[in-house]
């Protein structure tokens, strides 16, 4: 099979051939990492600022329980993709998983 196309000022003419074993070369996805659970603690990090939010909910619109400093380390109790559930200063709330570093 034979493609011509204009691509601009350029006309560009190609032929093309069937791809040869191209199933084999399927990329497998690769899962998200996830955070592991059972008493695992995690340093609290951001790119910015001083304090990550701590919430009552798994949600940006969650009320705030309290903020955490940077660098200050909490115990994961339920893992997640998104948000974790995690426990400090006795108070359980969840915090986005991308601010948590396992330690």
């Amino acid at each position: 099979m034979t493609i011509d196309t204009k691509i601009g000022k350029w006309n560009y003419a190609a032929k093309l051939r069937p791809l040869v074993n191209a199933g084999a070369y399927k990329q497998e996805p690769t899962p998200d990492p996830v955070i592991p659970s059972d008493g695992t603690q995690a340093k609290v990090t951001a790119p910015s600022g001083g304090t990550v939010n701590m919430r009552r909910t798994p949600s940006l619109k969650g009320a705030l329980i309290m903020r955490i400093k940077l660098g200050e380390i909490v115990e994961i109790v339920e893992p997640g993709e998104e948000w974790c559930k995690i426990k400090y200063q006795k108070k359980t709330g969840y915090m986005m998983a991308k601010f948590l570093e396992i330690v």
